[in-house]
């Protein structure tokens, strides 16, 4: 299993909603090797990026939130 420590930004959107971004991911559980989104990866790989952390991170809590 791979371990991955995210930045999340999260910030007030209208309606009493919350927008939640992905800003930098770390790979490995060692600080100091940080890549912004949209910054250092390719098309490709920044793709892959986002849908995992759609799949693992978001998903999970819009099931809880509609509850």
């Amino acid at each position: 299993m791979r371990r991955i420590i995210s930045i999340i930004s999260a910030k007030p959107a209208e309606n009493n909603k919350t927008d939640l971004a992905l800003v930098s991911i770390n790979q490995g559980l060692d600080i100091g090797n940080w890549k912004d989104v949209n910054k250092e990866f390719g098309d490709l790989e920044n793709q892959k990026v986002k849908t995992k952390f759609e799949k693992s991170i978001l998903s999970p809590i819009k099931l809880l939130l509609k509850k």
